[in-house]
């Protein structure tokens, strides 16, 4: 039930709008100042892209995930820890890649 919730509430506000152009910078798509960016490709369960933003805060994690399970997973966590340092995208990564 709460990921339900989260994917109808937190995903909307976490999810990359690829319908948009990118920003000049990729820093700006999150919400806490970053210095680089990382692209996690297939997070599964989202443990090891969720430790990497816990223990690095100044970076900023972009995660694809085509499978609906991982997102759940990774938004309770993101939600749980109040990670603004994470943004998800919710299906194939080529897809980021090319943006």
């Amino acid at each position: 039930m709460r990921q339900s919730e989260l994917m109808a509430t937190l995903l909307p506000s976490l999810e990359l709008d690829l319908s948009s152009q990118p920003p000049a910078k990729l820093s700006e798509l999150f919400k806490a100042p970053v210095e680089q960016v990382a692209l996690e490709i297939g997070f599964g369960g989202a443990e090891h892209m969720i430790a990497q933003a816990r223990a690095n805060p100044n970076t900023g994690y972009i995660g694809c995930e085509p499978f609906e399970d991982g997102v759940a997973k990774a938004l309770s966590a993101i939600d749980q820890h109040h990670l603004t340092n994470v943004r998800l995208f919710s299906d194939d990564a080529r897809k980021v890649i090319g943006w």
